[in-house]
């Protein structure tokens, strides 16, 4: 009987539904309704209905000791492991979440493991460091890193926070320390791509902070490198994807950010007018689509306060707006805190999710000023910054329009 109905008919019935969870049962009604579902327009339209309601998404947390978890925004229950998640002996890296799909690094970072958690499709890219995407540094600008071989790079643990320290003394460098700088998992509407991002680079010796950033094309299943001159070195955490780029805070608290378009580049990004004084730490976040900005002023004896800044128009000089200031004792701590997501509530208005240090955890009602505490079951994050994505639940396919089909089929 579905078959007799035209498909914009059925389109239009199934634009009505916003629950991806229902949406995901509707696939089995018929082929009908099945290629209405999975077809390029129909999921782009449902993706742009649930980032504009807040509604459909979930929270991936990695503890302290590399175990995965999530937790359903609408759950009241803490984060719970799940067997679906990836594993690995060593612990699986959480790289952040994009359009509905979330990156992990398993097996010391040789594969890739990308997911939907609302549809159970993942596709796992297997040693995506092929021969022109080296594990270890190629000829740099900065003469000591091209002394460097393979071997430094294989010692260096994942898990470890330190790097190695590198005697360059012999070259007059002095000491350095290969780090690894963080990850950013974002999308290049213009090609239609996925790409991941790695940041590895030497601190200290004679060039202070150069870097190399290994960007991994999904579609192209290739890569490029880019070693930028005369830019501050990212931190450690992963970059927010947000405007087509990733954003970190860098050394020296500059905002770095990288264009993923086919020819885009590192550049530095403006900082909001502080008025009142620049704040101790800050962060990045993602907020209606804009880059976000949290900035933590501290006084001491559980006095100060966490300002939120919205970039209006992206990179340009004076577009920063601060939004709100939240006043409260938990909020004040020596650590940053960082916006993670936002979720609509009943009776319309929104709450946003917050991290600090780790380990404390709230939620902010704008539209109340109010603050209230999340409870995660004890759960510690890792401290190198590859902790928590909250992601939006779609129906997104990561083969759509000319990737290869070879996923594996979940369900979460």
């Amino acid at each position: 009987m579905s078959d007799s109905v035209p498909p914009e008919i059925i389109a239009d019935i199934l634009d009505r539904l916003t629950d991806a969870a229902d949406l995901v049962r509707c696939r089995r009604v018929s082929k009908q309704w099945l290629s209405v579902l999975d077809s390029p327009d129909f999921i782009e339209r449902h993706l742009q209905r649930s980032t504009a309601a807040l509604s459909n998404a979930g929270l991936f947390l990695r503890n302290a000791d590399g175990a995965l978890f999530y937790a359903p925004d609408s759950a009241s229950d803490s984060p719970r492991p799940d067997p679906k998640l990836p594993t690995h002996p060593d612990g699986a890296l959480l790289l952040g979440s994009c359009r509905g799909l979330v990156c992990f690094s398993v097996d010391n970072q040789r594969d890739l493991v990308i997911l939907n958690p609302r549809t159970g499709e993942r596709r796992q890219i297997c040693n995506y460091s092929p021969p022109d995407f080296p594990q270890h540094p190629c000829p740099a600008v900065n003469p000591h890193i091209s002394k460097l071989d393979a071997r430094m790079f294989v010692e260096y643990s994942t898990d470890s926070r330190r790097g190695k320290d590198v005697d360059l003394e012999a070259d007059g460098g002095g000491l350095a320390t290969l780090v690894l700088g963080g990850y950013g998992f974002g999308y290049d509407e213009s090609s239609d791509d996925y790409k991941v991002v790695r940041i590895r680079g030497l601190v200290g010796g004679a060039e202070s902070h150069h870097f190399r950033a290994e960007i991994y094309s999904v579609r192209a299943k290739s890569c490029r490198i880019m070693e930028p001159t005369g830019l501050p070195y990212p931190n450690h955490r992963n970059g927010v994807f947000a405007c087509g780029a990733l954003n970190w805070v860098a050394h020296n608290d500059v905002l770095l950010a990288l264009d993923l378009g086919s020819d885009g580049g590192f550049s530095l990004l403006p900082q909001p007018k502080y008025m009142r004084g620049r704040p101790e730490v800050k962060s990045l976040g993602e907020l209606d689509s804009r880059l976000c900005l949290c900035g933590g002023h501290y006084v001491g004896d559980g006095q100060g306060r966490l300002d939120l800044w919205v970039m209006k128009e992206y990179g340009k000089v004076g577009s920063w707006c601060k939004v709100w200031s939240i006043r409260d004792p938990i909020v004040v701590r020596c650590g940053p805190a960082f916006l993670l997501g936002c979720s609509a509530i009943d009776g319309g208005g929104r709450r946003m999710l917050f991290m600090v240090d780790g380990r404390v955890w709230f939620w902010y009602y704008p539209s109340l000023d109010r603050v209230e505490a999340v409870d995660m079951g004890g759960i510690v994050v890792g401290e190198g910054g590859f902790d928590a994505a909250y992601c939006l639940e779609s129906l997104v396919r990561l083969f759509d329009r000319g990737y290869d089909q070879k996923v594996v089929l979940a369900s979460l």
